[in-house]
C-alpha cells in the first residue's frame, strides 16, 4: 500500500493519484461529509486490500494515536502484532513497514 494523506478534506470526490480512475465518491459515501477539514489518508488506488486489512489498519492507527495523545499510558517501546496465517513473511513485513509510515506521517501532523 502506498499511503495518500489528503490534507484538510474540504468535501469534494477524492481521486487516487496511482489510478486517476478510481475515485471516491461522496454521493457514494456520505460519510465523507463529516469529515470535511479532517486530514484523510487512503491508499494511491494501485493496492487493493480486504475489509479485514483496512479494519485492522483503522485499529492501529486508533491506538497509535491514543498512545501518541497520552504518552503516560504505557512505558518502555510499542509494539504491534499482526497474525494472519495466510500472509507470506515478506507481506507481513511489506504490512509493517506501511504501518509504520503511516505513524509516521500522522506524528508528524502532530
Amino acid at each position: 500500500m502506498k499511503p495518500i494523506v489528503h490534507e484538510n478534506y474540504g468535501g469534494e470526490d477524492i481521486r487516487l493519484f496511482g489510478d486517476s480512475s478510481q475515485i471516491i465518491k461522496v454521493e457514494k459515501n456520505p460519510i465523507l461529509k463529516e469529515m470535511v477539514g479532517d486530514d484523510i489518508i487512503t491508499s494511491d488506488g494501485t493496492t487493493l486490500l480486504g475489509s479485514a486489512d483496512k479494519a485492522g489498519c483503522a485499529a492501529i492507527m486508533t491506538l497509535a494515536d491514543l498512545l501518541l495523545r497520552n504518552p503516560h499510558m504505557c512505558s518502555g517501546g510499542h509494539n504491534f502484532h499482526s497474525k494472519h496465517e495466510f500472509n507470506s513473511r515478506r507481506g507481513l513485513e511489506k504490512t509493517t513497514e506501511t504501518l509504520s509510515d503511516l505513524v509516521q506521517i500522522f506524528a508528524e501532523k502532530r
